[in-house]
């Protein structure tokens, strides 16, 4: 479907996840770094919790674009069965399942 040295969507928005994680991962760990300058000076410590909102928004985006790549493939192979070879109600069923998810 996409060629070889094109990517695909799904592929594009994985390296973009991946490359927000990483970045939020290294502020996380700036985060704890000055938590710790705060707990030593006896300072109130922050909290930081867009991070932690970010992750679970990158997680929860990760989760969307699973889904998005599973019913992709399930459709591509879909497109592959031939006329003659379609069995209307599996069809309907595994719909019917992805619907669900």
């Amino acid at each position: 479907m996409y060629a070889t040295a094109e990517k695909s969507p799904i592929q594009k928005a994985y390296e973009q996840i991946d490359d927000y994680y990483v970045q939020t991962m290294e502020m996380q760990g700036t985060s704890d770094k000055l938590r710790n300058l705060e707990g030593l000076f006896d300072l109130t410590e922050s909290k930081f919790k867009q991070i932690d909102e970010c992750k679970n928004d990158l997680v929860n985006l990760k989760k969307n674009w699973d889904l998005i790549s599973c019913i992709d493939s399930q459709f591509d192979a879909w497109k592959k069965t031939l006329w003659d070879q379609i069995d209307t109600d599996t069809l309907t069923q595994s719909t019917r399942e992805m619907q669900s998810k």
